[in-house]
């Protein structure tokens, strides 16, 4: 469907899992385009609990807006399914204020002084990844990004502001750093404020990204 004032048109709730007939996705794709255009999987964070990618409209519809078809994707979360589950329906991802290093952030001291409520957010972290906080625990490490970069992985875009109360915006600096010590293009801007939305120009930011790497 597609107002006659907006530039695209949604398909909604296609379906995409094998797994779990329940997901769907709604994929929005600018009006009239005729040729082959990148597509961006939009992905909505929800402390690891299950979502509909409906809050993140506003991502798609801008991505829609500037010549992209946009993905927005529903995943499975706590309580029924744990880290493996909700990853394994999401594939890729812009990165604005994620957290990439579970072991890290519950680990360095500068983390644990700005997000607050670290007990609580340990015990729901270990509930998504399945056992109790270990820094040398498998799943705590294998559900942690950071461990996983390599010099084939894409470029990457990472958001995040240093007032986030939510997830530190250390996480950011520090993937980033391991981006570069592995050879993994991309960018990252760390802003004083936005808070854990993001940048306030994140749309902006996150458009011209994706028209410099996709085309």
């Amino acid at each position: 469907m597609a107002g006659a004032d907006m530039k695209f048109e949604i398909k909604k709730e296609l379906a995409f899992s094998l797994e779990d007939e329940g997901l769907s996705f709604d994929l929005y794709l600018p009006v009239g385009a005729k040729e082959k255009i990148p597509c961006i999987v939009v992905i909505q964070g929800g402390g690891f609990r299950p979502q509909d990618g409906k809050r993140f409209r506003p991502f798609a519809e801008h991505l829609a807006d500037n010549g992209f078809a946009a993905a927005l994707i529903s995943y499975r979360g706590t309580p029924n399914h744990k880290y493996l589950d909700s990853v394994s329906d999401c594939k890729a991802a812009v990165g604005i204020a994620g957290v990439y290093d579970f072991v890290g952030r519950f680990q360095d001291e500068a983390q644990l002084k700005i997000q607050g409520a670290a007990a609580q957010k340990r015990e729901s972290n270990g509930v998504w990844i399945g056992e109790d906080f270990d820094p040398e625990g498998e799943h705590w490490l294998r559900a942690s990004a950071i461990r996983h970069l390599d010099a084939e992985d894409p470029p990457l875009l990472l958001l995040h502001c240093k007032n986030d109360k939510v997830v530190p915006w250390m996480q950011s600096q520090d993937l980033y750093r391991e981006m570069q010590a592995k050879g993994v293009p991309g960018e990252m801007l760390i802003t004083d404020e936005g808070g854990h939305a993001g940048p306030e120009n994140a749309q902006k930011l996150m458009v011209d990204f994706f028209k410099q790497t996709l085309k």
